[in-house]
């Protein structure tokens, strides 16, 4: 059910990033039950396309499909899961860099976080970046970032950063 079917939620509002990964899945059941019933998840699917224009399709076709992936992934997700089903949801997919498409709609819907899964590449990865560092250096609040193998425990443990 979305926002405008249900009255106004009272409890947070969670930014989710969601990428189909295992990773993003540990952030998506954070995200759930940070929002519990009186809260609101907001789910976001984004992603820009990399490299050259060769053998690849028109840009019109990449946006359209890259839309059509993206609500399909959170689809997926939404029909597997009762928790998500039943839960106060709204989702965006937007073609572009995850780390400023999640800040904008932490800001656009008030978000109290903004949570995204992480593998734990290791410290080089970091240096070269990541949507996880980029979060935690430039946003206006906190950012939770779940690991994969963290919600397997009684107890998920996820690093909190704040602005």
């Amino acid at each position: 059910m979305t926002t405008s079917e249900r009255t106004r939620p009272t409890g947070p509002t969670i930014v989710v990033g969601y990428d189909g990964s295992t990773a993003s899945r540990a952030a998506v059941t954070w995200g759930v039950r940070r929002a519990g019933r009186s809260g609101r998840l907001i789910l976001v699917n984004a992603g820009r396309r990399r490299g050259g224009l060769l053998d690849r399709p028109s840009f019109e076709v990449w946006i359209r499909d890259r839309g059509a992936f993206g609500h399909a992934l959170i689809d997926e997700l939404v029909l597997e899961r009762d928790d998500i089903a039943s839960a106060n949801i709204e989702v965006e997919v937007v073609d572009d860099f995850p780390a400023p498409v999640l800040l904008e709609a932490a800001r656009k819907h008030d978000a109290d976080e903004i949570v995204i899964g992480t593998r734990h590449r290791g410290r080089l990865a970091a240096l070269h970046g990541s949507v996880a560092r980029e979060l935690i250096d430039v946003a206006d609040r906190p950012v939770v970032l779940v690991p994969a193998y963290g919600l397997q425990h009684v107890v998920p443990r996820p690093r909190v950063a704040n602005a």
